[in-house]
């Protein structure tokens, strides 16, 4: 798999940020501050992608290490679970919680335009009709 160099845009903001929480990669950054940064980022700029763990996404990298290098070569990884949001901040460990599904609504709203080319992975074709139509 070909390095994603992870932090080729916002660099400076979040090198310090990548937590390694129950196994998974954590970036402790907030969701406006995602938001600002993708919206800065250059239309040029080559394919990055982001994933938002979840308990599932937890139990899941713990059962299968092969699934762990889609997470680490993320250029971003929020946290998408309150339980585990809560659990690290019981240990003193800044998780914000930033569910994919409110990501995704703001990204729509605020930071795509209108002829921006995106890629949309989905459960099934009908998922993708529906994205479409909205």
């Amino acid at each position: 798999m070909a390095d994603l160099a992870p932090w080729s845009m916002g660099e400076a903001y979040c090198a310090d940020r990548r937590h390694y929480f129950l196994g998974a990669p954590f970036d402790g950054i907030r969701k406006e501050a995602v938001l600002s940064l993708l919206d800065n980022c250059s239309s040029h700029a080559r394919f990055r992608y982001v994933v938002t763990p979840n308990v599932d996404h937890v139990v899941r990298l713990n059962g299968n290490a092969g699934l762990a290098p889609y997470y680490d070569q993320a250029w971003l990884s929020l946290c998408d679970s309150r339980p585990i949001s809560r659990l690290a901040r019981l240990l003193l460990l800044d998780l914000p919680l930033v569910t994919g599904s409110d990501l995704t609504a703001a990204l729509f709203s605020s930071v795509i335009r209108d002829g921006e080319k995106i890629t949309l992975i989905a459960a099934n074709a009908e998922i993708v009709r529906a994205m479409e139509r909205a």
